[in-house]
């Protein structure tokens, strides 16, 4: 049966999206969404607290600072983008679209 109460106490970021889905960022179990009067938890990918994000194609894309890179879902299916070859940093603290559609992302590393 799925939670009916956020499952979690520290939700880093939140984001009500344009289909009417609430999305939270929780600690420690990964994200969490809010929909039809239920919450569902996504804990596969790692946590994402930080930002999430919501292009004009209406995909989700949220950033952790957990060194688990970007998630983004498309309306069906989640795909992870990793901090590998250095192309996305450690932690990702924003996102944002660019006028030609691209997802850039502010990050930071540990110096």
């Amino acid at each position: 049966m799925p939670p009916t109460v956020l499952p979690h106490s520290y939700s880093g970021k939140i984001h009500a999206a344009s289909n009417g889905r609430i999305w939270f960022g929780n600690a420690d179990i990964g994200i969490t969404y809010y929909e039809d009067g239920e919450f569902t938890i996504v804990d596969e990918y790692g946590t994402f607290t930080e930002t999430i994000f919501e292009d004009s194609e209406q995909q989700i894309w949220m950033g952790s600072y957990a060194a688990n890179g970007v998630l983004q879902y498309d309306g069906s299916e989640f795909t992870k983008h990793d901090t590998l070859d250095g192309v996305i940093g450690e932690y990702v603290t924003s996102l944002a679209e660019a006028p030609n559609g691209d997802i850039i992302a502010g990050t930071a590393v540990d110096q």
